[in-house]
Order: structure tokens, then C-alpha cells, then sequence
């Protein structure tokens, strides 16, 4: 256990080693939230690994078919499928 300094703003630094062990980078999220007096601090992400891993997948096969292709290209074209299947798809009443 790591004994941590409360810094004249509440900011705290987590130790190497809990970073490591976390898979914490500079400007990763955590929430901070009290349970039975003690501070508990959760790493939370903001997209799910398994979509993260699929949308970089689907942006290398991009750069494959063009190696040229800009980030906000790819970006711009990845939200226009996504906009088209959505179209595609039929409407589904919630009271069914």
C-alpha cells in the first residue's frame, strides 16, 4: 500500500505501480466516489474495448484500400455508414 499526498487543489498523484497495474495514461478517466469511508477510484472508459479494437481494425483496412486517406476522412466516411446502415434498418416500435 502507497501512502499519497493531498496537493493544495485535492489533486492526488496514484503511484507507478498502481498506474501500471491499472493501465492508467495521462488523461484516462477514473471516477473517485466514497464507499464505507474509504475513497474508491475506478478506471472508467469511455468506449467499450471490444468497439475500440473494431473501429481501429475497420480504419486500417481504410488505409489499406487507400494509403492516403486523412484521419477526418476516414472519420467522415466511418459516421456516413453508420448513418446509411442506420437508414437501412427497419423501425421498431418500443410498445411491441
Amino acid at each position: 500500500m502507497s501512502l499519497v499526498k493531498v496537493r493544495p487543489k485535492g489533486q492526488i498523484t496514484l503511484p507507478k505501480k498502481v498506474r501500471d497495474e491499472l493501465d492508467l495514461r495521462e488523461g484516462d478517466l477514473v471516477e473517485a466516489e466514497v464507499i464505507d469511508g474509504q475513497v474508491v477510484i475506478t478506471p472508467k472508459k469511455l468506449v467499450k474495448e471490444d468497439a475500440l479494437r473494431r473501429l481501429n481494425s475497420l480504419f486500417e483496412r481504410m488505409r489499406e484500400r487507400n494509403p492516403h486517406i486523412t484521419e477526418e476522412q476516414a472519420i467522415e466516411d466511418a459516421l456516413n455508414a453508420i448513418d446509411e446502415h442506420r437508414r437501412e434498418q427497419p423501425v421498431v416500435s418500443r410498445d411491441a
